[in-house]
């Protein structure tokens, strides 16, 4: 189980393919309920209750389908390799190291957006990348990116992969990882029960 916020408790489950279909999950999951039942009494708050699954794994699917639970929407795990040419994009913004792995975009003396790095092994993690709201729809998403992008391939040394994470409920942000290089490598579904 993991409470994200207040409101909301994602969980995910696995039973041993050979202890399934002998109550083990149900009980299981009776259980969780009874602690998430509690935890509502004791926050005075009502709380979205779902499976966080792969929608490619037919046992999950079948589960879901018997528990009647409803599907909400699905996040993606995004992936990009990284390029010279990458290395070459010049920014119309300018781009500042906030703090570790903190960058901010730049536009006209005043912060344009934000943007979070976290390097590993096999590549980088980029996080929180956000423009100004009343900055959205002009450009300025897409050259923060690159230009983010741009940072990250300069260093000849370091991993050359980054991925993400997007809600399939942001079309805005999800359509410009894609037009940036970005694919789906993974998807997992949220369905509230």
């Amino acid at each position: 189980l993991f409470f994200p916020e207040e409101t909301i408790c994602e969980c995910s489950a696995f039973v041993d393919p050979g202890r399934r279909r002998q109550g083990v999950f149900r009980q299981l999951l009776d259980d969780v309920l009874d602690l998430v039942d509690d935890r509502e009494k004791q926050t005075g708050s009502q709380i979205d209750f779902c499976f966080l699954i792969d929608e490619r794994t037919p046992s999950a699917m079948a589960v879901m389908k018997a528990l009647e639970a409803e599907y909400w929407y699905s996040e993606y795990t995004m992936v990009r390799p990284l390029s010279q040419e990458d290395a070459d994009y010049r920014c119309g913004l300018q781009i500042c190291r906030q703090e570790d792995g903190l960058y901010a975009a730049v536009l006209d003396g005043a912060a344009a957006g934000t943007c979070a790095i976290l390097p590993g092994e096999s590549g980088y993690y980029l996080y929180a990348f956000q423009i100004r709201e009343d900055l959205r729809g002009q450009g300025y998403g897409r050259d923060f990116l690159l230009g983010m992008l741009a940072l990250l391939a300069a260093d000849r040394s370091a991993p050359r992969q980054v991925s993400l994470q997007v809600s399939g409920l942001n079309g805005a942000a999800r359509s410009l990882y894609k037009k940036t290089g970005f694919r789906d490598a993974e998807a997992l579904s949220y369905y509230l029960y």
